[in-house]
């Protein structure tokens, strides 16, 4: 039978034993203890997957407005392309037609036909005028003819309403005026009628310059293209025939009818 010395490391070593599982079990955390933790992480956990599906949403509503924004700067692009595009057209269309507008402008036609417009209107020297410049800017058109014959018939009227004004204001303007037409060779025998009545061969040179030509060993003056043949409405040469050194007749070509002064 063991002796009391021999049972006591054996007891000693169950006490041990039994005294670790007591530690043991007073160290480990009972359920009940561990519930608010647990309560408290499931609701970080839902907080922290609540932000995460605001996030989300964010994100994609941002992505949406963005792909609204690139959508409606595109959508402006191409507006404003064809905007553009359709400016420039209108560009086009406008100086085509300015272009269209000038070149009407410069027809022989239209001209003529503003001319023409002035003689209802009683404007006879503005008619006079046009007509006058309408032979001076078209003289290969094929009014150039009636525009003579027009002038032709306006002249005396003009005439009388020009030397009414001039001899009011400056009684030599008419004069310098009919000389200036007859440089241009746009005026009429008529015309010249009055302005070199029984004027010396000298006086004539010094209005109207030297002769072209000369007639009759001299006693006729020939001035080429200076004229307008009332019946042709064509140029013609002024002939100035002289008696006693004096202006006597004067005619629209050589062979022209004679007038007198």
């Amino acid at each position: 039978m063991p002796s009391m010395n021999q049972r006591t490391p054996k007891l000693s070593a169950v006490s041990l034993v039994v005294a670790g599982t007591v530690l043991v079990a007073c160290q480990r955390p009972s359920g009940a203890d561990l519930q608010p933790e647990i309560d408290r992480l499931s609701s970080e956990l839902a907080d922290t997957q609540g932000k995460l599906l605001a996030a989300v949403k964010s994100a994609e509503a941002q992505k949406q407005e963005v792909a609204t924004a690139i959508a409606t700067i595109e959508a402006s692009k191409r507006e404003t392309g064809l905007k553009d595009k359709l400016i420039q057209q209108r560009e086009e269309e406008i100086a085509a037609m300015k272009n269209a507008i000038s070149a009407v402008k410069n027809t022989d036609a239209l001209a003529y036909s503003e001319a023409s417009a002035q003689v209802p209107k009683g404007s006879t020297s503005t008619a006079l005028e046009r007509y006058q410049k309408f032979v001076a800017d078209f003289p290969e058109s094929p009014l150039v003819a009636d525009a003579n014959r027009a002038i032709t018939e306006l002249t005396p009227q003009a005439a009388k309403d020009a030397q009414y004004r001039n001899g009011l204001i400056d009684p030599r303007r008419s004069d310098r005026d009919l000389i200036k037409r007859f440089g241009d060779g746009i005026v009429t025998v008529q015309e010249l009628g009055p302005l070199l009545r029984r004027r010396s061969q000298a006086e004539v040179i010094q209005l109207l310059g030297r002769p072209t030509r000369t007639y009759r060993n001299g006693t006729e003056l020939g001035y080429e293209d200076k004229v307008i043949d009332t019946t042709t409405g064509n140029k013609s040469t002024l002939v100035i025939s002289f008696e006693a050194d004096r202006v006597t007749a004067l005619r629209s070509g050589y062979q022209g009818r004679e007038i007198k002064p």
